[in-house]
């Protein structure tokens, strides 16, 4: 019988504000708005030049930001201070 992975996925909200389509999913560089019509656009910054499909650039922003909000909201719990009762 194959191994199976059993694969942990969880949802996670990433803001609109992140524009992730126009940063660069290479170095990081926001290269500013496009046009509706500019499906693939290279980076501007000068040691980076990487050429993005805007669709699979905008996917793998998305990831990074989820799995970057789920890193900040595993961090452990904040230990409990004098006076704290157990349950």
């Amino acid at each position: 019988m194959p191994e199976r992975r059993r694969w942990d996925a969880r949802a996670v909200r990433a803001g609109a504000v992140s524009v992730s389509s126009t940063i660069s999913s290479a170095c990081g560089h926001r290269d500013g708005p496009k046009p509706l019509h500019v499906r693939t656009w290279a980076c501007s910054e000068p040691t980076c030049g990487t050429v993005h499909d805007l669709d699979w650039n905008a996917g793998r922003n998305v990831g990074y930001e989820g799995r970057r909000i789920l890193a900040a909201s595993t961090t452990a719990p904040p230990t409990p201070g004098p006076g704290a009762r157990r349950r």
